[in-house]
């Protein structure tokens, strides 16, 4: 729907920032239960009215992002994959950097600092 592809915003913040009332981000997630855009997993969990009747988004089962900023939909990943966002349109390709990004090396070992989620933007 119209409102589902419209940005939302958070209300705590001045001045207004993309997101929800859960967090600031410039993302929405496709929820596969019951095929809506929501800001986060914790706006389809406390909406009333969702479709589905699921209690809880399973964050892990979200295989698709609509960026807020230039209105594509588009496979999750860290940052958005559409050249009108500066991301290339390969949205692997910017998963596997964000990826690179957050590998830390320290002198006794390599550690992955890897976000247990599929991405930033799925909470």
């Amino acid at each position: 729907s119209a409102a589902e592809l419209a940005p939302s915003y958070n209300p705590g913040t001045t001045p207004p920032q993309l997101g929800c009332a859960h967090y600031s981000r410039g993302s929405k997630i496709l929820a596969p239960c019951c095929g809506k855009l929501w800001p986060c997993r914790l706006c389809h969990d406390s909406a009333p009215d969702r479709p589905c009747g699921n209690t809880t988004l399973d964050m892990y089962s979200v295989k698709q992002m609509l960026c807020m900023h230039c209105g594509t939909l588009q496979p999750a990943a860290a940052r958005c994959a559409s050249e009108k966002c500066g991301g290339g349109g390969d949205a692997a390709a910017a998963a596997a950097a964000a990826k690179k990004k957050n590998m830390r090396t320290t002198a006794e070992t390599t550690t992955a600092s890897l976000c247990t989620a599929p991405s930033q933007y799925i909470h």
